[in-house]
């Protein structure tokens, strides 16, 4: 409770009626070709008039047949009539079947009312980006809780991000189709552009939907990208070689014949599926992610060197991205 505060306070809010209807007209969010990732709709509302409320005047078991219409738990219907708040909220987002059930009992304290509501129109996609907006009309996790003072701004027209709708569905497409082969418990695909350094897609499964984020589970609310902390394993690859080369101990056509093991003292190092490949170019070595390779790349460059390039990486430094919550050790 105390080390997942913030958690924990979302989820409440989320599952809790506001005793009025908050002002939920907030700022769109874009992707970088306009599409709408963050937007919002026109909904109808049912509210309570308790002090118009003749109870001579309902129906027997009125909280009852208010509940099915309603889909509804029938306590939780009876709790809003007998509440001390005068005007309670019954239900948001009535589906036109409902609208017209209400409409049909003729009950004059039964009060619909049109409201703004935000709509996440993509669901599940980018959630992890966007966070999500709660009942009190706060931004919650993702860009809507480190934005919130600015989407909640009434002269912000819009929030436009860097991600590429194409390249963030594709690599969320990846991810659904990946998990069902593998069978992993998490996964993320972040595309960045090499020449500027814009996020194009960050992906990340599971996902949730914002649109109905109090039915979620709360470990799909954070963003493994930034909001937890894991061995990078062979993504080192690269920037280990870049190194050794930048400091001309390999160059891409350097070879090393591969004995399948390497040794740090006595700890062995394999590569996958204990594979050997024989002779193998610095080039190879990348593209067949081999282990052994990228400690004997390591090895020509030396540690002090390698914790050098690390610094010059930016790997004991928080990125600062503008999403809520980045964690860093």
């Amino acid at each position: 409770q105390v080390l997942s505060k913030d958690l924990y306070q979302a989820l409440a809010k989320g599952q809790r009626q506001p005793s009025s209807a908050a002002n939920l007209n907030r700022s769109e969010i874009l992707f970088a070709g306009g599409e709408k990732l963050v937007t919002h709709q026109t909904m109808i509302s049912l509210y309570a008039s308790l002090p118009e409320m003749n109870p001579d005047s309902l129906p027997n078991d009125f909280a009852k047949i208010l509940a099915q219409m309603l889909n509804l738990k029938e306590g939780v219907v009876g709790q809003a009539l007998k509440g001390s708040e005068p005007y309670p909220l019954i239900k948001e987002k009535l589906s036109p079947a409902e609208i017209r059930d209400i409409e049909g009992l003729k009950i004059a304290s039964l009060r619909l009312k049109e409201e703004e509501s935000p709509f996440f129109p993509q669901t599940e996609t980018a959630a992890a980006v966007t966070g999500f907006i709660d009942k009190d009309a706060s931004g919650q996790y993702g860009l809507e809780g480190f934005y919130d003072k600015v989407l909640g701004d009434p002269k912000v027209a819009s929030l436009i991000l860097s991600l590429d709708y194409a390249v963030q569905s594709m690599a969320e497409k990846l991810l659904k189709e990946s998990q069902a082969d593998l069978e992993f418990r998490s996964g993320q695909i972040l595309v960045l552009d090499p020449k500027n350094g814009e996020i194009l897609a960050l992906a990340t499964w599971p996902s949730f939907d914002p649109n109905h984020y109090e039915k979620e589970k709360l470990k799909n609310f954070q963003n493994p990208v930034v909001q937890k902390i894991f061995e990078p394993g062979s993504v080192f690859k690269p920037l280990t070689m870049a190194a050794a080369i930048q400091e001309q101990k390999v160059t891409p056509e350097t070879t090393y014949t591969d004995e399948g093991v390497v040794r740090i003292g006595q700890i062995p190092i394999y590569n996958y599926s204990n594979r050997k490949y024989g002779q193998q170019t610095m080039t190879q070595v990348l593209e067949k992610s081999i282990n052994t390779g990228a400690v004997w790349a390591l090895q020509q460059l030396g540690p002090e060197l390698f914790l050098k390039y690390l610094e010059k990486f930016g790997f004991f430094e928080k990125t600062n991205v503008d999403l809520q919550g980045e964690v860093f050790s």
